[in-house]
């Protein structure tokens, strides 16, 4: 079956490129060269690929529909993993380079726009994936907000973040994130937007 998401995107429009595109012009907290320099190493990474594998090892677990949005999807390494595994994956990436490369890396729906600008339906997804987006935020509270409204009625939201503020580098400033987190204070974020913590771990603390 076709999955035609300008059902549930009501802003979309699909360019000549494959790509469907939307007029928002709205800025952004990633480098411009960000998608380009992880695009390069992705593919041999040990960090990119034991997040993957995780990643879609719990998506499994939990998941009971197969279309999956992964909102701020940037080249499309995740989504490409889900795909592999029979899910309907939608992306949404509003840098155009990352929405350029996610649709060559094969990602069949593409939507190059930040969340708010899509026109997404309330209440029309039943999973999505936050991987690596929220640190990005500067109200971090107010976006998951909007993104718990998008949610159906015991949907799953599957989110990885940068840990331990002691660990801040040059690379969270170059990056443009604005926090790191612990599993105790994002889980109670998540509590307060209506959420509960189903699984919740650190996948890198050997590291």
């Amino acid at each position: 079956m076709i999955l035609d998401i300008t059902k549930i995107f009501l802003k979309i429009k699909r360019s000549s490129d494959g790509i469907f595109y939307t007029s928002s012009n709205q800025s952004i907290s990633y480098p411009t060269e960000g998608n380009e320099l992880c695009m390069q190493v992705e593919d041999s990474s040990f960090w990119f690929n034991h997040r993957n594998n995780i990643i879609a090892e719990t998506i499994k677990k939990f998941n009971k529909e197969k279309v999956f949005l992964d909102i701020g999807g940037g080249n499309g390494f995740v989504s490409k993993r889900l795909q592999d595994d029979g899910f309907k994956v939608i992306l949404i990436e509003p840098g155009k380079v990352g929405a350029q490369n996610s649709y060559e890396r094969g990602i069949q729906n593409v939507i190059c726009s930040t969340l708010e600008e899509s026109g997404l339906k309330k209440e029309s997804i039943y999973s999505i994936g936050l991987f690596d987006v929220i640190e990005h935020m500067e109200n971090d509270r107010q976006f998951l907000n909007k993104v718990n409204g998008h949610l159906k009625d015991g949907g799953y939201l599957y989110i990885t973040v940068p840990s331990y503020k002691f660990l801040w580098s040059e690379e969270d400033d170059e990056a443009g994130h604005y926090k790191r987190y612990t599993l105790s204070s994002l889980n109670k974020l998540l509590k307060d937007f209506g959420f509960k913590s189903v699984y919740s771990t650190y996948i890198f603390s050997l590291l």
